[in-house]
Formats: C-alpha cells, structure tokens, sequence
C-alpha cells in the first residue's frame, strides 16, 4: 500500500508525505512502514514588506527559527521493520534518515546568503540512525519493551557560531539530531 501527498497533522502546505506499508503473513508476522516527507518549500519573511526566502535545505541564523521542527531538510523518513512471533515475541528495527543541510549563506537567495559561508561548517551530511527495540509478553495481561535509540552511538551535528549566533545546545542543530546520543529504555505495559 502506498499513499502519497498526504497532509499529516499540521505539516506545511510545501510538504508532501509518502507512506508504504506492507505485511507479510505466515506463521510469524513480517511489517514494515516508510514514512517519509519531502519538504517543497519552507517559506519565510526575514524582513517584513521584502519578498519570502525558502528555507527548506537550509540552516543558518535566519533559518534557525523557521518552521516546526527547523532546520528542514528537503528529505526525511523513517522505515521500520517489525517482526512478530505467535507467542509474543516481537523485535523492531528502525533507520532514521535526516537529509543533508546546506549553509543559508550558499544560497542563490540573496535574503539569506548575507555573510561568510566557512567551510568548517557550510554543510551538515546526511545523518541516519538506527534504533532497536525487542518486546515481549509475561503473562496475559503484562508486556515488557526494551530498545536503544541511536544504536551505532552517532554524535550530532556541531556547527559554528556564525550560524548558531546563540549557541543553542551546544552549537548542535537540534531538535532534529539526537543530542544525547545512544539511548537506553524500557517499558512495562499492564492491560486490564
């Protein structure tokens, strides 16, 4: 199954989403779900009365503060697989790809190209993180989740003050990138 153009929550109108799921049906149960957004434009007024500047692709100090989840890249998604057994065993692996940002002063865009592009810090890669997590059943009523975030241990994103001008966490770009790094949790679930 595939849906795309999709409008999910409150996503700008430059955005489209794309979700493909499938289910394999046997003994076990085989899953897996893309979600993925292509971000077409992320439009901002740096100056009021002056034409709009696209952000999206983007990050830098006039970019830093747009839209929900700033910076925007034009690419992201999440695919994960799932795999179940009959007698409540399930495991899930999840891969995160954020797409690659460029420096606001690389742009064509005058509005947003008004400093010193450094090569230290004009453009962030690609990033991808994968998560783990395994659950299973201890009784009828009783589920125990364990998993960890950012498996291979990934380090964010650090850029330079000229386009983090207010050091926010740490010269990272969040709250995009897993700050904290790799992630340990676990979860209990009683039903009644």
């Amino acid at each position: 199954m595939l849906r795309a153009d999709q409008k999910l929550g409150s996503a700008p109108s430059g955005w489209r989403s794309f979700i493909a799921c499938c289910q394999l049906f046997a003994q076990h149960f085989l899953g897996y779900l893309l979600a993925g957004t292509v971000a077409l434009d992320n439009v901002t007024t740096t100056v009021p009365g002056l034409p709009a500047a696209d952000c999206s692709g983007y990050y830098g100090p006039t970019c830093a503060d747009e839209g929900p989840t700033s910076p925007i890249p034009r690419w992201r998604h999440k695919l994960r697989a799932t795999w179940q057994s009959p007698n409540g065993l399930e495991a899930s692996l999840n891969w995160r790809h954020i797409g690659h940002l460029k420096s606001e002063q690389l742009s064509q865009n005058p509005l947003l190209a008004t400093g010193t592009a450094y090569s230290i810090d004009s453009q962030v890669p690609a990033f991808d993180y994968f998560d783990l997590d395994v659950g299973f059943d201890i009784g009828a009523h009783v589920n125990v989740r364990l998993g960890v975030n950012n498996l291979l241990d990934k380090p964010p994103p650090v850029v330079g003050f000229n386009l983090n001008p207010l050091l926010v966490n740490g010269n990272m770009l969040a709250p995009m990138y897993d700050t904290y790094r790799r992630y340990l949790f676990v979860g209990l679930t009683a039903k009644y």
